[in-house]
């Protein structure tokens, strides 16, 4: 009877974890990458620049910047990442975009009136290839250092050890 009810519980759950996605062991080089990388060295303002989340499951999320402009309607990209030697490999699951709207401008500068975020799911995944430079020692705030590296020929900043620092962000 125990055996039976044991292989019962395992028939089961085997469905719900073979959906649970594997964790994954990170290499040195990519928990170096872990955290909120941003594409100036400061942060704050009225508006953000572009920025990458990379969590340590795997998972991460790229916001475009918040400068309204009509022939820029992507809002963010997301999915899962991978270092392979000098490149990140990004495995693109979900897209946010603009629909419909227009800029207009206000007291503080431009903005969107009348857009509507939509989601789009990908799949299967779009892979995207990026180009990174080795990580350095930025000293631009010298009692603050950060890392900075190049994405595809574009600086980029970690601000924080802590992609959760920021993650009101995403939603």
């Amino acid at each position: 009877m125990k055996k039976r009810n044991g292989l019962l519980i395992l028939a089961l759950l085997l469905p719900l974890l073979a959906g649970c996605p594997a964790q994954r062991t990170l290499s040195s080089e990519e928990e170096a990458f872990v955290g909120f990388w941003h594409s100036a060295p400061a942060l704050g303002g009225n508006t953000w620049g572009e920025r990458y989340f990379f969590f340590p499951d795997g998972r991460f999320a790229f916001l475009y910047g918040e400068w309204p402009d009509e022939n820029q309607r992507d809002v963010s990209f997301s999915g899962t990442w991978a270092l392979e030697e000098d490149k990140l490999i990004l495995n693109i699951t979900e897209k946010v975009f603009l629909e419909g709207g227009k800029v207009i401008e206000d007291t503080v500068g431009e903005k969107w009136q009348g857009a509507v975020e939509k989601t789009m799911r990908i799949n299967p995944p779009k892979e995207r290839t990026v180009t990174l430079t080795p990580l350095i020692d930025d000293d631009i705030f010298p009692e603050h250092p950060l890392k900075k590296t190049t994405f595809d020929g574009q600086s980029f900043w970690k601000t924080h050890n802590d992609p959760e620092a920021y993650i009101e962000q995403l939603k």
